[in-house]
C-alpha cells in the first residue's frame, strides 16, 4: 500500500485562503521587481554604448527582458 503525503504541496496550501493574497501579492510584487530589472539591464548594457545597431534590434531587446515579468504576472492571473 503506497504512503499518501499528509498535505498538499507547497503551493496548492499558498493557494487556499489568507495564503492565497499573499501569494497574489508576492507574485505580483515580484513581476514589478523583474519588470524594472529588465529595464535597468536594457539601460545598462546597451543604452551606454548607443548606436544604429541597437536602434534597430532595440524593441526585441526589450521585449527579451521583459520576458520573465510578463511570466510572473501570467502565474498571478491564470494560476490563482
Amino acid at each position: 500500500m503506497p504512503l499518501e503525503p499528509k498535505h498538499n504541496s507547497l503551493w496548492e496550501r499558498l493557494k487556499q485562503g489568507k495564503g492565497r493574497k499573499i501569494l497574489s501579492f508576492l507574485l505580483l510584487f515580484s513581476s514589478i521587481l523583474a519588470s524594472l530589472g529588465g529595464v535597468a539591464a536594457f539601460i545598462y548594457l546597451f543604452v551606454l554604448d548607443w548606436n544604429v545597431y541597437w536602434w534597430i534590434l532595440s524593441p526585441i531587446i526589450f521585449a527579451l527582458y521583459q520576458i520573465p515579468a510578463v511570466f510572473l504576472y501570467w502565474l498571478r492571473k491564470n494560476k490563482l
